[in-house]
């Protein structure tokens, strides 16, 4: 296929396009810099995010501005703090639409690069995240009640016969059906 030379859509700098894209769409840009500055409209903004950026190659974006105690990256965008990934997304590959998640192909939260993003729903994130084997969140979750310490305490309650599963529960402040979970191994399975 032919290659025929257009003008980008924001910068106006000539570049070479298939023939074929062209026809496909009216949307000409030279890169995706240009594609996310015509987007939000505005220089200053992407610039300031894309200071904030260790490029490395097209798949490794490197977030190095602030983040979230669970690594996740933020900027401030129209008065907001946003995830850097979802912006990243948005400025340079195209809308979100409502209730669909940026997910990272790589499992680096920091990697914002547009080729590392995909969108799914909640249910497909967490499906690659099994996928993966990220999913044990033992000691991570700072609100919860239990441990590996308490979990093996009522495992070992429950073992003696002393108690039920009610008395229990009542005893560490949780559902009955937490402790049926636990005891079954439902739940903190790598315990």
């Amino acid at each position: 296929m032919s290659k025929i030379e257009v003008s980008c859509n924001y910068c106006g700098n000539k570049f070479l396009k298939q023939e074929f894209h062209i026809k496909k769409t009216n949307n000409n840009f030279c890169s995706r810099k240009c594609f996310g500055l015509y987007r939000i409209g505005s220089t200053s903004t992407i610039e300031k995010f894309m200071s904030k950026v260790n490029v490395i190659d097209d798949n490794t974006w490197i977030w190095t501005g602030g983040k979230t105690g669970m690594g996740y990256g933020t900027f401030k965008y129209k008065g907001k703090v946003k995830y850097v990934h979802r912006l990243s997304y948005e400025f340079f590959k195209g809308e979100i639409q409502k209730g669909l998640c940026v997910c990272h192909a790589d499992d680096n939260p920091l990697n914002i690069a547009p080729n590392n993003l995909w969108l799914g729903s909640h249910k497909d994130n967490v499906y690659d995240m099994i996928k993966k084997g990220r999913h044990s969140w033992v000691g991570l979750c700072r609100s919860a009640s239990l441990n590996e310490k308490k979990v093996l305490e009522i495992r070992d309650l429950c073992k003696s016969g002393k108690y039920n599963q009610s008395e229990i529960s009542r005893m560490f402040n949780v559902s009955r059906m937490t402790v049926s979970h636990i005891v079954n191994r439902k739940t903190w399975k790598d315990i």
